[in-house]
């Protein structure tokens, strides 16, 4: 019973970080953003292969928020130089 309790609240952790990574990279914190996406996605990652498709879900947003946030970094350091 203990071990489908920790699932769940792992579940329920890794759902509320996608969820606030997804929001503020809706505002435009993607730094911030990536770092709440990468967390989920370590979490479903240890949750195993029942939670796939999450897991993929969140990576795909992982990475679109990453490279967002990576051109953001080269047109700031664009105007710096």
């Amino acid at each position: 019973m203990e071990q489908f309790q920790q699932i769940g609240s792992r579940l329920g952790a890794a759902q509320c970080l996608k969820s606030i990574g997804i929001i503020l990279h809706e505002e435009g914190s993607s730094h911030v953003a990536k770092e709440k996406l990468e967390q989920a996605w370590t979490l479903y990652q240890h949750m195993g292969l029942g939670y796939l498709h999450d897991a993929i879900s969140c990576h795909q947003l992982l990475e679109n928020v990453a490279a967002i946030d990576n051109e953001h970094s080269a047109s700031v350091l664009a105007e710096i130089v």
